[in-house]
């Protein structure tokens, strides 16, 4: 086998991170003792990809908690409509208390899920602590589900800011780091010049040595833009 495909640079940051550490795999099964040149691009492969894994953490950790931050918003709007409905209520000895607690609830309003994160968790607390206040415990107390909505909240906005806590510190230990985008990349550049004109030249040179390696790489890649190729395909049916 002549030809090794390469790796379509439309692969997702994901996949390519994914497919290289297959490839490494493999590679740490050989034994390239003496094979400089190769052992050289694979090293600086090595790097990059590691780089690459660290770079997917922190995007990863900022999907995280945008989904702790969907909980704490999906939390406190289950509290706003229990509290209007229960204000609502035909029995004046639940709607009285529950407009109290509504009045409060609704002092923040649902647009407060629409605002930054600083500001967002700043008027959650502000909410929660005024719902431990004498002035509405006891109403919160005496109206069905309102206590462990506001427990719930509380847990929500808990979990949000140790989460968003835990981020800044990981983020703050790798700043001068690059991104994913970048990093993938680079990758790909390097694979797709430096590996594979290296591999199409050492599987003819040296066959019994490369041959393997140079068949599983092609094989990885080619399962890799089967894939991508599959995508680009179910887009273009959607547009026509």
């Amino acid at each position: 086998m002549e030809k090794i495909l390469k790796l379509s640079s439309s692969c997702r940051t994901t996949e390519a991170n994914s497919v290289v550490k297959k490839i490494i795999s493999e590679y740490n099964t050989h034994d390239f003792t003496g094979e400089a040149y190769f052992t050289g691009i694979m090293d600086t492969i090595i790097s990059t990809n590691d780089a690459l894994t660290l770079a997917i953490e922190r995007d990863t950790n900022q999907s995280e908690l945008d989904s702790f931050d969907e909980v704490a918003d999906n939390a406190f709007t289950s509290l706003y409509f229990l509290s209007m409905g229960l204000a609502n209520h035909p029995d004046e000895a639940i709607s009285k208390p529950a407009k109290e607690v509504f009045k409060l609830v609704d002092k923040y309003g649902l647009e407060i899920k629409s605002k930054g994160y600083d500001v967002s968790y700043s008027l959650y607390g502000s909410l929660i602590s005024d719902g431990k206040s004498e002035k509405y415990k006891a109403s919160i107390a005496s109206l069905s589900g309102c206590k462990d909505s506001f427990d719930n909240l509380e847990i929500a906005v808990n979990n949000f800011l140790e989460k968003q806590r835990s981020n800044i510190l990981y983020n703050d230990a790798r700043k001068t780091e690059e991104s994913a985008s970048s990093l993938k990349k680079n990758l790909i550049a390097i694979i797709n010049g430096d590996l594979i004109d290296c591999l199409r030249y050492q599987q003819k040179a040296n066959t019994a040595m490369y041959g393997g390696i140079a068949q599983f790489i092609h094989q990885r890649f080619s399962e890799v833009n089967a894939a991508v190729q599959s995508r680009s395909k179910k887009k273009d049916e959607v547009v026509a």
